[in-house]
């Protein structure tokens, strides 16, 4: 099921029709297990041990330098709980933005996470994302050069979420 078709052809100036900028739409996710089930979902949830166990990180402290010349303004922070979308494109469009925030209270969109859930969801691996968000879908100034940073927070974040498993629990001589 498709939700939210956006076609651009429907607001050509002088006469609607198909034009070079498509259109943009949100569908739910079809994908087989292991045992050739059938699943299709709109929202994947983390593993709800894991995202308690992520949830002790909060105050982490995170980097706000890349290099001595670029730091960011406003001091990074840990979100926990957020939920995110994602897509294959990157999106700069503030106004585009507050929409998928209000229409389905995300706050960040990537172009990589889904690929991690689904294949965890599939064979029911537990699992959980940290993602460094560089750049706000809001935001209509992206800053490229705070790339660096928010990969290096998320390394940060990973390691202290796995600094806090149990190692008799979670790793196995297999």
């Amino acid at each position: 099921m498709v939700y939210g078709n956006l076609s651009f052809g429907d607001f050509n100036v002088h006469q609607k029709g198909d034009n070079l900028l498509g259109r943009i739409f949100y569908w739910a996710s079809s994908w087989f297990t292991g045992q050739q089930t059938s699943n299709t979902r709109f929202w994947l949830s983390v593993d709800p041990n894991w995202l308690r166990i992520a949830s002790q990180i909060q105050g982490l402290k995170l980097e706000t330098h890349v290099n001595e010349t670029v730091f960011v303004p406003d001091k990074p922070l840990v979100h926990f709980g957020l939920k995110a979308g994602t897509g294959d494109m990157f999106i700069v469009n503030e106004a585009y933005g507050d929409f998928l925030h209000k229409t389905f209270n995300i706050s960040t969109i990537d172009t990589s996470d889904s690929a991690i859930a689904l294949t965890c969801f599939s064979n029911n691996i537990p699992y959980v994302v940290f993602r460094g968000v560089s750049n706000k879908v809001r935001d209509n100034d992206p800053k490229p050069e705070y790339a660096p940073l928010g990969n290096i927070n998320a390394i940060k974040a990973t390691a202290a979420f796995l600094g806090l498993l149990d190692p008799d629990y979670y790793v196995t001589n297999e």
